[in-house]
C-alpha cells in the first residue's frame, strides 16, 4: 500500500530500545484512499522478542477498514521447508483485494510455503498466535492483538529476484 512506500514518514519518538514514526493523511493519500487518518508505527527490540506496534486513528466520520501488511521478511535455508501452523478452519482469502471476503476455510495444519508462484492469503478473524517452522522444528512465534487478520505473502521462487526490496 501507499504507506510502506511514502516518503513523508516523520520521526515522533525514541527510546533506548524503541523508535516510533507518524504518518498523516494528505490530498495525496486521499487521492488513493479517502479517509482522513494518523498512523503511528513502533518498532521496539528487547531481549529475545520483536515488537512492531501499529496504531491507527480514524479521523473520518465512517469506519475505516485496513489491512496491516508489515512485509517482514524472514531469512531461511529453504522456502520449500518453511510452514506456518496455527491457521486451521480460519476463513481466508486468495488474493489481496479491497475487503476481506472470507470465502475460502484452511484445512491444513500447516500451511507451506512451497509454492513456485505468488502467494497472497489473507486470514481474517484469526487466531492471536501463529507459529512459523522451518523443516519442522519451530522457528518463530508470532502474536497480535487488536487485528482481525494475518497476512502470508511469498514472492515464489519466479518473482523473488525481481523484487527490489530483496536486493
Amino acid at each position: 500500500g501507499f504507506a510502506r512506500g511514502s516518503a513523508k514518514w516523520r520521526l515522533l519518538k525514541h527510546t533506548d530500545d524503541s523508535v516510533s514514526f507518524v504518518l498523516n493523511c494528505d490530498e495525496e493519500t486521499r487521492a488513493q484512499w479517502p479517509k482522513r487518518w494518523e498512523f503511528i508505527y513502533t518498532v521496539s527490540l528487547n531481549a529475545g522478542s520483536l515488537k512492531m506496534q501499529l496504531e491507527i486513528e480514524n479521523r473520518s466520520p465512517s469506519p475505516i477498514e485496513f489491512t496491516g501488511c508489515l512485509h517482514t521478511y524472514w531469512a531461511c535455508n529453504a522456502c520449500d521447508a518453511v510452514a506456518v501452523e496455527g491457521l486451521e478452519n480460519g476463513k481466508f482469502d486468495k488474493g489481496i483485494g479491497n475487503s476481506f471476503r472470507g470465502d475460502h476455510v484452511e484445512s491444513r495444519k500447516a500451511v507451506p510455503f512451497a509454492d513456485q508462484d505468488l502467494t497472497e492469503l489473507m486470514y481474517g478473524g484469526a487466531n492471536d498466535a501463529i507459529v512459523l517452522t522451518e523443516g519442522g522444528k519451530r522457528r518463530l512465534r508470532f502474536t497480535k492483538s487488536n487485528m482481525p487478520d494475518w497476512v502470508l505473502w511469498n514472492t515464489g521462487a519466479e518473482n523473488g529476484s525481481g523484487l527490489k526490496d530483496l536486493r
